[in-house]
Order: structure tokens, then sequence, then C-alpha cells
């Protein structure tokens, strides 16, 4: 398992959706409105990639980027008191183990 930083810029609204649940259905968290995070498996991402492949036109992007584990930890998110749901990095990347019971 790999961690991820996934962005992208789709303009069809319906392709870019579709996007959104791949990414949902991967084990994505999204941390901002066109940037999802999380850590996965390569063929996850590779079903990502040919999923991407068919969907952009020529103006869309969508960037993936490998995280390593060292650089997790330097992550800093900075939320100036937003009533939005606040990021946890830990959570995204399965730092934290939560049992129930």
């Amino acid at each position: 398992m790999q961690n991820y930083l996934i962005t992208y810029d789709i303009s069809d609204n319906k392709k870019r959706n579709r996007l959104i649940d791949l990414l949902k259905t991967s084990g994505f968290y999204r941390v901002q409105y066109s940037v999802f995070a999380g850590k996965t498996t390569k063929e996850a991402v590779t079903k990502i990639k040919t999923v991407s492949a068919k969907l952009l036109d020529k103006n869309d992007r969508i960037i993936i980027l490998p995280i390593p584990e060292a650089v997790i930890e330097k992550i800093v998110v900075f939320n100036q008191g937003s009533k939005k749901k606040k990021i946890d990095i830990d959570l995204i990347f399965s730092k934290k183990v939560v049992l129930f019971i």
C-alpha cells in the first residue's frame, strides 16, 4: 500500500462525479474540493489511471502524486477556523487504529 495525493481539473460534471465516486470507493478522502488523499494499492491506482484516461478531455487534468511515509509526518494542515470538517492526516493515511467494541 502506498500513500497518494490526487488532484484533478475536469470540466464536465458527469465525468468529474464519476472520478469522485471512483476515488471514494478506492479509499480516498476528500481534503479539498478537487484534492483527494489516501492509502491504496497499486492495482487501485492503475484502475484510476485507466478510468481517467477514458474520462479526460484535452483540457482536463489529473495528477497522481505518491507520498513517501517520511513526508506524511511533515504534512501541516492549516484550517483558519472554518466550520468545515477538519482534516485528520493521521486518519487519512491510516496511522490511527480505531477499535470498536
